[in-house]
């Protein structure tokens, strides 16, 4: 029975170890804002959006614009811009916590460099980004 319990604690372990991202850029909250501050875009996508991180202190925002509006005035897409908080995983790694006046959202950070960004949804996709 011991054996048992110790196999299903090593393979319980081993899954969750398989599953938590580890960000070889950052290893605090501070390094992943550095890198995360600025515009990105979906990668190989036709949209005309522009997702814009900023932070101050703890807490940030993310805006998004039009990429034609956006050099003349920074015009929004929409009327509510979502503010985020960082959250370092249980096991490694952070999440991006979207907080809207409808609602929220999170997103696991899979990948991030200063070019390059993955993130996985709360659906399981996985979304790429480019500065």
């Amino acid at each position: 029975m011991k054996f048992r319990v110790l196999i299903f604690t090593f393979f319980f372990l081993s899954i969750l170890n398989c599953n938590s991202q580890k960000l070889k850029c950052c290893n605090t909250k501070d390094d992943v804002q550095r890198i995360l501050k600025g515009n990105w875009v979906i990668k190989n996508n036709h949209s005309s959006e522009i997702y814009q991180y900023s932070f101050d202190g703890k807490n940030g925002q993310m805006n998004t614009f039009e990429k034609d509006k956006f050099e003349n005035g920074r015009i929004p897409l929409n009327n509510h811009s979502s503010f985020i908080k960082l959250r370092r995983g249980l096991f490694g790694g952070f999440k991006i916590i979207y907080i809207t006046l409808y609602g929220s959202r999170k997103s696991k950070i899979k990948y991030l460099d200063n070019e390059k960004m993955i993130l996985e949804t709360d659906l399981g996709e996985l979304i790429e980004y480019e500065k």
